[in-house]
C-alpha cells in the first residue's frame, strides 16, 4: 500500500512538472501541445507542428522545450506504469496473487505495456524533434501513442471501478455493523 501511495505521489508530481514545462507548447497553432506531435499520423503534419514551434511569436525555443518535456516523460512513464501495475495488483484477493487469469492481472500488465508503448512513442518524437523523422516514424509514433492512451484510459477506468466498488462495500459495512472493518 505504501508503494502504491508513493508511486501515486511521484506520478502526480511528474504530471505537474510536465504540465508546467510543456505549457509553452500550447499555442494557437498547436492547442493540444505535445499531443500534436504524439498523435500525428503523417510526416507532413509532424513537420507543420515542428514549423509552428520553430516560428513561435514568444521567441522561446519550443523545439528545445518539447525535447525537455519528452526526456522528462521517461521519468514519468516509470512512475505511472508502476503505479498502474501495483494499484491493480492491490485489487487482487490475497489467495490469487500468483494466478494469471484474473482481470486485475491483465489490467496490471496493460499498465506496464502502456509504459513500454510510451517509450516507443518518445523515441519517435525524439527522432522527429532532432530532424530525422519520416513517414514511418510519424505513423509508428502515432500508433504507439494511440495504443498507450487506450490502455491508460482502460486502466484508469478499471481502478475507478475497483475504488468505487470498495468504497460502496465499506459504506455498506459501516451502515450494517456500525463499525469500520
Amino acid at each position: 500500500m505504501v508503494t502504491v501511495l508513493l508511486l501515486l505521489l511521484a506520478t502526480l508530481a511528474m504530471m505537474m512538472v510536465m504540465a508546467r514545462t510543456g505549457a509553452p507548447l500550447v499555442t494557437t497553432d498547436t492547442p493540444w501541445g505535445i499531443l500534436h506531435l504524439e498523435l500525428t499520423f503523417s510526416h507532413q503534419c509532424t513537420l507543420e507542428t515542428l514549423s509552428h514551434w520553430k516560428k513561435n511569436s514568444a521567441g522561446a525555443d519550443l523545439i528545445q522545450i518539447a525535447k525537455i518535456n519528452t526526456w522528462l516523460d521517461y521519468i514519468f512513464l516509470i512512475f505511472y506504469s508502476l503505479f498502474f501495475y501495483y494499484a491493480c495488483r492491490l485489487s487482487i484477493p490475497a489467495g490469487k496473487l500468483t494466478g494469471t487469469t484474473t482481470t486485475a492481472h491483465q489490467v496490471a500488465r496493460a499498465g506496464l505495456l502502456a509504459g513500454l508503448l510510451d517509450v516507443v512513442e518518445n523515441l519517435g518524437m525524439m527522432i522527429s524533434l532532432y530532424n530525422k523523422g519520416n513517414s514511418i516514424v510519424s505513423i509508428a509514433t502515432a500508433v504507439a501513442a494511440s495504443a498507450k492512451w487506450l490502455l491508460v484510459v482502460l486502466v484508469i477506468l478499471f481502478l475507478l471501478f475497483k475504488f468505487f466498488k470498495a468504497f460502496y462495500h465499506w459504506i455498506g459495512t459501516l451502515m450494517v455493523t456500525g463499525t469500520l472493518k
